[in-house]
């Protein structure tokens, strides 16, 4: 007779399939993150990288709006720094957030090149990074927006294979990104914001 596995001691954490969850959004972005997050709850298992095309000025006050409100922790990135759980990171205006991996540690950097995009902090550069940094150990979001940023993005995630979630139609104020990515096939599943929340927290409580 096949014997049982041992049972795993009550303090041993078993670790997750998912290191990083990046998500970016435009147009309708900031409520619908929220949503988001408030359906997480309080206990988020890794970091979550977050851009979201706003004014030079407007992501501090942002982050610090979620903070007040949410019971997770939300900041803004202005410099490198190491990415840890339960810390939502809301990329600063002006300036690129990219994810980068030194020996286990995930890190935020900062970097004002390519300085040609149309979107300074790019969604799409955000999730390349995430793509060549994480692989298929990252959870990519792409949520409402006029465009096609964070598409090409999603794609490389995909590619890697990273679970990839997109807002609906429906629930979009404005379906330009979601469709863009899409098109490209870079989706695997689609929801409006609370079903990504639950989706997130379903897919983070996975195991390795």
């Amino acid at each position: 007779m096949a014997s049982l596995p041992a049972p795993v001691p009550a303090d041993v954490t078993i670790p997750g399939a998912y290191d990083l969850v990046v998500m970016g959004a435009s147009t309708g972005g900031p409520p619908t993150i929220q949503s988001i997050l408030e359906a997480m709850g309080e206990n988020v298992s890794v970091p979550i990288v977050v851009v979201q095309h706003m004014p030079i000025g407007f992501t501090q006050a942002f982050a610090e709006r979620l903070n007040a409100y949410l019971p997770i922790r939300v900041r803004e990135v202005v410099t490198a720094e190491r990415l840890l759980p339960d810390t939502v990171y809301i990329a600063a205006s002006g300036e690129h957030l990219l994810v980068t991996r030194q020996d286990a540690e995930l890190r935020a950097e900062i970097s004002p090149n390519p300085a040609d995009l149309p979107h300074v902090p790019s969604i799409d550069v955000l999730f390349e990074s995430a793509a060549r940094a994480v692989g298929r150990r990252a959870i990519g979001v792409l949520l409402t927006g006029m465009g096609s940023d964070g598409a090409q993005g999603l794609l490389a995630l995909k590619s890697r294979g990273s679970y990839t979630l997109a807002q609906d139609e429906e629930s979009c104020i404005v379906y330009g990104m979601p469709r863009s990515a899409l098109a490209l096939n870079a989706v695997t599943e689609m929801s409006d914001p609370a079903g990504i929340g639950r989706r997130l927290n379903e897919l983070l409580a996975t195991p390795a």
